[in-house]
């Protein structure tokens, strides 16, 4: 750089002790000296971060709304015969005898039917126009009901739920039951990583802090799985993925709680060292937009 006089200009991208990926752009410019060369350069590091957040949440909503209204018409087109077999197949189960040769063809026709009719709920759940109410949030409440719902589901799959839930934290606007399945979804999907991986001793640790500069909410949910392959969690927000086995999951569940936090402005990070387990770490601000300020409801 220094050699032919000429600007030059870098993206670095780290994560700091809050393990939050920063970018930001490097800008050197060379300070002419007396001699041939330049002697000395003016580095100018300019934070690039919130920047690229907006530019890649605003590429993401069109896709979304873009694969939302191609589920929607996907689904209702499926939906009208599908329930139509769904009713038939269920009706020849109950004239045939289950002794009968024909009885266990019909009964996977059922059952395959009810898997495609809750593929298609979760189509036009996904392409369905969301209506958010913001109120002003304890995130830790909102943690302790998701725990209270999903306890049944965990102590079945012998898995230890962990809440480290940080004191004096401030409220933050949000949709109740929005965020409260956020964190639901999050957990579940710890505990089916761990079962399907046979993990010893099973743990999912929740956690909520204040970030360092005290404008975020941060929401860490991590398990001592297998953790995601860097392979696949490049795709695990995508609509439609999925790492689960065949049939366990319709791969629209990230992608809804992605579309969740972008709504809250905030953000939602999959962290994940294979073998390790797997961090899912969701930021809310603590300051909205002046949009998102006029929704809320002050209590």
């Amino acid at each position: 750089m220094l050699a032919d006089k000429q600007p030059q200009t870098w993206a670095v991208r780290w994560r700091g002790a809050d393990q939050q990926l920063r970018e930001w752009d490097v800008n050197a410019y060379p300070v002419p000296g007396r001699g041939a060369q330049s002697a000395s350069a003016v580095i100018v590091w300019q934070d690039r971060t919130e920047e690229r957040r907006l530019e890649q949440s605003l590429l993401q909503a069109g896709k979304l709304a873009a694969i939302g209204q191609l589920a929607a018409g996907v689904a209702h087109e499926i939906n009208n015969p599908l329930t139509a077999i769904n009713a038939n197949a269920e009706m020849l189960k109950m004239f045939i005898p289950t002794s009968d040769d024909n009885y266990q063809s019909v009964d996977l026709i059922h059952r395959a039917g009810i898997r495609a009719a809750k593929v298609v709920g979760g189509l036009l759940d996904f392409a369905r126009e969301q209506q958010y109410t913001f109120i002003p949030l304890d995130i830790n409440k909102l943690v302790e009901q998701a725990l209270e719902l999903v306890t049944y589901q965990l102590n079945v799959a012998h898995v230890t739920a962990v809440a480290n839930l940080g004191r004096g934290l401030p409220r933050v606007a949000g949709s109740s039951e929005h965020l409260k399945s956020v964190w639901i979804n999050l957990l579940i999907n710890a505990r089916d990583a761990m079962h399907e991986a046979h993990v010893a001793e099973p743990v999912v640790t929740i956690t909520t802090e204040l970030t360092p500069a005290a404008d975020y909410i941060q929401v860490s949910v991590q398990d001592n799985g297998p953790g995601i392959p860097p392979a696949k969690a490049a795709h695990i927000f995508e609509p439609f993925y999925t790492t689960k086995a065949p049939g366990k999951g319709t791969g629209l569940g990230l992608a809804t709680c992605q579309r969740i936090i972008t709504q809250h402005g905030g953000t939602i990070e999959a962290i994940s060292v294979p073998g390790r387990g797997a961090l899912f770490v969701v930021r809310l601000p603590l300051k909205l937009s002046a949009a998102r300020q006029a929704q809320v409801l002050v209590e």
